[in-house]
């Protein structure tokens, strides 16, 4: 869930430092919650070192799976005008801060929960 919003589409990528979300994932979110766009302070520098610019940052809830076995966390997302099967590329940090364990031989996640 991202601000309320159940979004299917994630990306986990452990290379990335930041998370990204995609134009068109910002606009189908309610209009009072794209009110809260920033500008970006700094550019996103690729492999090859080349930088653009995000076109915005915005802090929503990003929250992992159903209670009571959820975690949320606020997540800044730099949105980016590309188009992409993901909506969403969740970076090395926000794993770090959900304890996100990613299994790349099974396309699988684990974190976890207060549950047990």
């Amino acid at each position: 869930m991202i601000a309320s919003y159940k979004e299917n589409i994630i990306y986990v990528d452990r290379g990335r430092s930041i998370d990204i979300m995609y134009k068109s994932c910002i606009n189908k979110l309610p209009e009072n919650i794209r009110h809260d766009l920033r500008p970006p302070t700094t550019p996103l520098i690729g492999f090859s070192g080349g930088r653009s610019y995000p076109e915005d940052v915005i802090s929503l809830e990003f929250t992992v799976r159903t209670y009571p076995l959820s975690k949320s966390i606020m997540m800044d997302f730099h949105i980016v005008k590309s188009t992409l099967k993901y909506n969403v590329l969740m970076g090395r940090s926000t794993l770090q801060k959900l304890s996100i364990g990613v299994s790349t031989i099974r396309s699988l996640a684990e974190f976890p929960t207060m549950v047990g």
